[in-house]
């Protein structure tokens, strides 16, 4: 590896790989892509290098200055960076699209890799660096526990501005049956009141 800064670094066990380990072979990778589709194309992976423990991965990059996630980034410029990295994606998956079809097995091989290899597990995975996309977490998807942890989280929030609703709407259906209720009760006591009254009438005129 060249000298390089570490941009990021993602914790192994929120992240699975897409892919058997050679098709995430950093130097193939790129240097297949500075060949077939140009320097830019490949620039656009960051270097993965495993902590000792391996309970993490980080993330590094061969040039200097100053890098930004593309989610802490102002809607403008965030855009234009997705915008140029989703041409670039296009570009390498249509280069995937050709190998597919070669008669040659390692050629097919190596088109499955690039294009899993241009996967990421959601967009706030993506830096910039000069107006340019960087990937890291390139070539995985989310482990599930961090997929339950996110939809764990997302309750969380919409419980919180509902239950209060939920609550006003079953006081308010409670508080409904107990007036239907009263209501009834009201209405059959008057009918009982005008029977006896008819009966009375009716039993003063037979007499």
């Amino acid at each position: 590896m060249k000298q390089s800064q570490q941009i990021a670094s993602t914790a192994a066990i929120d992240l699975v790989p897409i892919g058997g380990r050679k098709e995430r072979d950093f130097e193939r990778l790129t240097d297949y892509l500075t060949s077939a589709l140009g320097p830019d194309h490949a620039a656009i992976f960051s270097e993965p290098q495993s902590s000792t423990d391996g309970t993490r991965i980080h993330w590094y990059i061969d040039r200097p200055g100053p890098v930004t996630r593309l989610d802490a980034m102002d809607e403008q410029a965030a855009d234009a960076v997705l915008g140029h990295f989703n041409i670039m994606e296009q570009d390498i998956l249509r280069l995937a699209d050709k190998l597919a079809t070669s008669k040659d097995a390692a050629d097919r091989a190596f088109g499955r890799a690039l294009a899993n290899a241009i996967r990421i597990p959601d967009q706030s995975y993506i830096y910039a660096h000069n107006g340019n996309p960087i990937l890291v977490g390139w070539g995985h998807r989310l482990a599930k526990t961090s997929l339950v942890a996110m939809m764990k989280s997302a309750s969380a929030r919409l419980i919180g501005p509902v239950w209060p609703i939920l609550q006003r709407r079953t006081s308010w259906r409670r508080s409904n049956r107990t007036s239907q209720i009263l209501i009834r009760r009201n209405l059959r006591a008057r009918l009982r009141k005008r029977g006896a009254r008819k009966s009375r009438a009716t039993h003063g005129r037979a007499v």
